[in-house]
């Protein structure tokens, strides 16, 4: 299974000169809603781009709460076509006012319009496989339809990646790991192309961290999975059987934050696969429904942390 590692959030930034890229630019950070991360490992690196970014000299702004979701929105769409680079940071989460759930809206939406002026503006993810959203709201549809590729996926988990000498030059504190959702560069069509790959597999066709450029266009740039807490090696273990409810499209009408399931049913959610199943289903958002009595199957805890002063 993946070893997780914390990086320092900004190391995708520094692939380009900040005289160049943030001369008339600036930089948002989301971290109201997150996935694979938890919110205070998220805010806690969110802060250590902040203080990196300041120090640069480079304006930002950082949005802790999930009330702040059409304030990202506004500023997204304000700084579209403004002739300069600006730059989304997201931790695994993929706010529905700027890319409808769904995939509701899969041309035109907020996200995507961003990234389709030769402003060049990016849209960086530190966590889980970009664009899926919470809940499998958008799934696979989320990436394709932000970059219009049809085929793109972003599986293979324990996939091996190497630092490649661009990536010690620009963020020298990563080491070599493996990914559980790297970036299939073989997948790429049209205008896209790789920027800045800072490791990957040895035929360079699975890369994380990543810069892709839709030609003149704007950037994605998915970075290396994040964990709090210490909890490694957790993927494909066991089915773990949670508190909520099962029902199949419960996700295509629940609540946005915190969906508690339905009020009754069959059986309780499963989550994440097992050591039985092929690694299509060893993914921690994979769900399915069921009840004890196997072999593959566990139980999910969890417990309120207090926020340490």
């Amino acid at each position: 299974m993946r070893k997780c590692l914390l990086l320092i959030i900004p190391i995708a930034l520094l692939a380009m000169p900040l005289t160049l890229t943030f001369g008339a630019g600036e930089v948002v950070i989301y971290t109201g809603t997150t996935q694979w991360i938890g919110k205070g490992a998220a805010d806690e690196q969110a802060q250590i781009c902040v203080d990196m970014l300041n120090e640069a000299g480079i304006k930002n702004t950082l949005y802790e709460s999930d009330g702040d979701m059409d304030a990202l929105a506004a500023w997204m769409e304000g700084v579209t076509d403004d002739n300069g680079l600006d730059i989304c940071i997201l931790y695994g989460d993929f706010p529905p006012t700027i890319y409808p759930q769904g995939n509701a809206a899969p041309d035109g939406s907020i996200a995507e319009t961003f990234i389709e002026t030769t402003d060049g503006d990016a849209i960086m993810n530190h966590a889980d496989w970009m664009f899926w959203g919470l809940g499998n709201r958008n799934a696979e549809g989320g990436i394709r339809n932000m970059m219009d590729i049809p085929s793109m996926v972003m599986w293979d988990d324990n996939t091996p990646m190497v630092v490649t000498e661009q990536g010690k030059e620009i963020a020298p504190s990563l080491t070599d790991f493996a990914s559980d959702h790297p970036f299939h560069t073989d997948l790429l069509e049209g205008d896209w192309v790789v920027e800045a790959a800072l490791a990957q597999n040895d035929a360079g066709t699975r890369v994380d961290p990543i810069i892709v450029r839709d030609g003149e266009l704007g950037r994605l740039i998915p970075t290396i999975q994040t964990n709090q807490g210490g909890a490694l090696d957790m993927a494909g273990n066991l089915w773990e059987w949670v508190s909520d409810w099962y029902k199949e499209d419960y996700y295509d009408d629940d609540p946005y934050m915190n969906p508690k399931g339905p009020e009754t049913g069959d059986g309780h959610v499963l989550k994440g696969g097992s050591w039985a199943e092929n690694l299509d289903f060893t993914r921690c958002a994979n769900r399915s429904g069921g009840n004890p009595g196997s072999l593959i199957r566990g139980f999910r805890c969890a417990m309120d942390v207090s926020k340490q002063k």
